[in-house]
């Protein structure tokens, strides 16, 4: 991420964010009380945008209370979602970034939008992962699992926040599938989407 404070802007790494605020870790110090344009992302398809309030500081790091929440343009993610779908992709191609994952192992997942088409494997395996609000360290040993998750929840399927109000549908999603595993045979993809990649959530924008 990037932080904007006065004329200066200069990098630095969240950690422990929430719907009101954040820490950073940051390379040079910031004043208590100081104003600050936070800039997440950079590994999604959108920056999300955010002003903040120095709260606390101690050497190299500070908290931060959002005055504004981050907003994003996408219908079927909150931004905590796709901040954290951010947060896998940059894991998936960066091994430092991986690292980071380890603060993320015991986030739970949960149901979000219910998918219109049937689930491939790996997807239907997150799902159920989701239904009883598991943990982000149970998708790590799944082939594909991260890439997997992050389009699940860039797409409202899958959401690290409350869960979503459908169950009908998504009791619907999951019997669909497992009857198409069962049978022996993956759900056939979207026309216009590779093979493997998980279905778009009802009403969710493009990732």
């Amino acid at each position: 991420m990037f932080v904007r404070e006065k004329q200066a802007t200069f990098p630095a790494e969240t950690a422990d964010v929430g719907a009101r605020g954040c820490r950073l870790a940051l390379a040079r110090p910031v004043a208590r009380g100081a104003l600050l344009q936070l800039r997440f992302g950079g590994d999604g398809p959108e920056p999300l945008d955010a002003v903040g309030q120095v709260v606390w500081t101690r050497k190299g790091e500070a908290g931060v209370a959002f005055l504004s929440a981050p907003a994003t343009r996408k219908s079927g993610a909150s931004w905590m979602d796709v901040l954290f779908a951010s947060q896998l992709r940059a894991a998936r191609r960066d091994r430092a970034a991986g690292d980071d994952l380890r603060d993320l192992l015991d986030v739970p997942l949960r149901l979000g939008t219910p998918p219109r088409a049937p689930l491939p494997p790996v997807a239907l395996a997150i799902a159920r992962v989701a239904e009883r609000a598991g943990r982000l360290s149970e998708v790590l040993a799944l082939p594909g699992g991260i890439a997997t998750l992050a389009a699940l929840v860039e797409q409202g399927a899958v959401t690290i926040g409350s869960a979503g109000g459908d169950a009908q549908g998504w009791r619907r999603a999951l019997s669909v599938a497992g009857d198409a595993t069962a049978n022996g045979a993956a759900p056939a993809a979207r026309a216009g989407q590779p093979a493997g990649s998980p279905p778009r959530a009802g009403g969710a924008a493009a990732a």
